[in-house]
């Protein structure tokens, strides 16, 4: 067992005797002495649980920050994707302008009686 060491406080009659009372209706402590140590104990404890559970908060927090901040990753490089797959290249572009230009030319030449409404394997 670890070494003891003597600690003596101050305190006023009137706090003493609410210990003693206090100890008086509570059998779960020995003596006055046992009283202040598990009060003490207790104080310790409960702040440290008060400051894990902070940090448990904190931790919780930091982690749905982190959620919310990746799902608008993948949001982003989603719309990114779009915006690159709508990006024609400067070939793709003269043979989009190429097709039109033969659809509309046949149009109208159909349209004028000049050649007929026939599937020429386009």
């Amino acid at each position: 067992m670890a070494e003891s060491k003597l600690v003596q406080i101050k305190v006023d009659s009137d706090r003493l005797e609410a210990w003693d009372k206090f100890h008086s209706e509570n059998p779960e402590f020995d003596d006055r002495s046992d009283l202040i140590r598990k009060s003490v104990e207790r104080t310790i404890s409960t702040d440290n649980e008060e400051q894990e559970s902070k940090d448990s908060i904190g931790r919780a927090e930091a982690l749905e920050q982190f959620e919310r901040m990746e799902g608008l990753l993948n949001e982003l490089e989603r719309e990114v994707s779009l915006v690159q797959e709508d990006i024609v290249t400067e070939d793709t572009m003269d043979d989009l302008v190429l097709q039109r230009s033969y659809q509309s030319t046949k149009q109208v030449l159909e349209n004028a009686g000049i050649i007929g409404d026939e599937d020429d394997g386009e």
